[in-house]
């Protein structure tokens, strides 16, 4: 999540020109977007089973399913319709965190607003709230078995009937969510400069006994030609 969100970022800001800020919201929303859709297939398995609606099976079982129970061409876009419910949730979740996050910590003028963990909760809470409607629409789609035909309705206006049908009945469980999401992230916020301290130091270190060990047979050589001149 993380690796993909910064290549994207620098992809938009690097390459297409974007202004940093801009970079934060759009790049990640891609990259959100991409990995949630990549991942869809096995959250859809794992879901399933969870939910004890299927046996254990793999994730390629189900579409072959969905294409043997539907057609080909209604059964594939029945799948697509689920590996794009679950691309436009996470695109939604870390496009408000990472966006959010550059805000808060790297466009403080002269300093950060607030402390980079503080960032890390507070975002993750936001982009939780943000997300959650859509959320729970993509995981009623993936609650589906492959027989079952998905309406082609955006997931995003599915998630405004949602929240129009039931108000504030459609936050149920928001709370418990947003707790785990900003503890969560939180500590790893408070975590992550100390990580990636102590992987620098190690692969500094690597690179010192690389370069040792690729130096010392060329000492040991010399060694042998002094005493050859010697003699």
């Amino acid at each position: 999540m993380f690796f993909v969100s910064s290549l994207s970022v620098q992809f938009c800001g690097n390459w297409l020109g974007f202004s940093p800020t801009s970079a934060a919201f759009v790049g990640s929303a891609a990259s959100g977007y991409f990995t949630g859709a990549f991942a869809a297939l096995q959250e859809w398995r794992k879901v399933l089973q969870s939910q004890r609606i299927v046996a254990a099976t793999s994730a390629a079982n189900l579409v072959r399913e969905a294409v043997r129970t539907q057609g080909r061409a209604p059964g594939l876009a029945s799948v697509g319709r689920r590996l794009h419910a679950c691309g436009v949730r996470n695109g939604i979740f870390d496009s408000t965190f990472f966006g959010l996050k550059h805000l808060l910590v790297e466009r403080g003028g002269g300093g950060a607003v607030v402390s980079g963990a503080a960032a890390f909760g507070f975002s993750a809470g936001v982009a939780v709230t943000v997300d959650y409607a859509v959320d729970v629409v993509t995981k009623r789609r993936l609650a589906q078995p492959p027989a079952t035909v998905l309406e082609a309705e955006s997931v995003l206006w599915a998630a405004a009937t949602l929240l129009r049908k039931n108000g504030l009945l459609g936050y149920r469980g928001l709370g418990s969510k947003c707790c785990e999401f900003t503890l969560s992230y939180l500590i790893t916020g408070a975590l992550a400069p100390t990580v990636a301290t102590v992987v620098g130091l190690a692969i500094g270190r690597r690179a010192c006994d690389r370069e040792s060990s690729l130096e010392q047979p060329a000492g040991k050589e010399g060694d042998r030609g002094r005493l050859r001149r010697a003699q």
